[in-house]
């Protein structure tokens, strides 16, 4: 994991050379979560087609339960997942993991958890087809990393995806 710090433009150049890379080293290019909850647009999709001519689309793939799990085939081609998009301001996004929680993801909020019931299959999914590189973009500033779910969405992940 590397972080980038700067201007924007220079974080987003940076992020989709890393990202683009993936296709000559590993065979596939790597994927893109932004985590911004405020949902103005960053134009990774416009940095991505002038830079690499490379068409960046949205994974729009949720897995509820019991839903079928695997994406449509075109979704394995969406590089971008911005699932916290619009679903919460940054008052929202912030939670306090009530002691003892019995759902799943011990965050009690529906849209955290409907952002979860996104995330999760559009990183599994391309970590299971070959990809390697993970661009997260936009955490916004905490004064208390407990209370966000930013964290809490890496931590998720990890424990998720990666192999014990």
């Amino acid at each position: 994991m590397r972080g980038v710090r700067g201007d924007g433009d220079r974080q987003d150049a940076r992020g989709l050379h890393f990202a683009h890379a993936g296709k000559g080293a590993e065979g596939t290019p790597g994927i893109f979560f932004d985590m911004n909850a405020r949902g103005d647009s960053q134009q990774h999709r416009e940095y991505a087609e002038r830079l690499y001519e490379w068409k960046l689309k949205r994974w729009t793939h949720t897995v509820t339960p019991m839903t079928e799990p695997h994406p449509p085939a075109d979704q394995m081609d969406a590089r971008y997942c911005d699932a916290c998009r619009g679903s919460a301001n940054s008052a929202t996004i912030r939670f306090r993991r009530p002691t003892g929680a019995s759902n799943s993801t011990g965050t009690g909020r529906p849209s955290t958890n409907h952002a979860l019931y996104t995330v999760r299959p559009f990183v599994y999914f391309h970590l299971g087809g070959g990809c390697r590189r993970i661009v997260g973009r936009r955490i916004e500033p905490m004064d208390v990393p407990g209370d966000y779910i930013q964290p809490f969405l890496f931590d998720e992940l990890y424990r998720k995806t990666h192999p014990p």
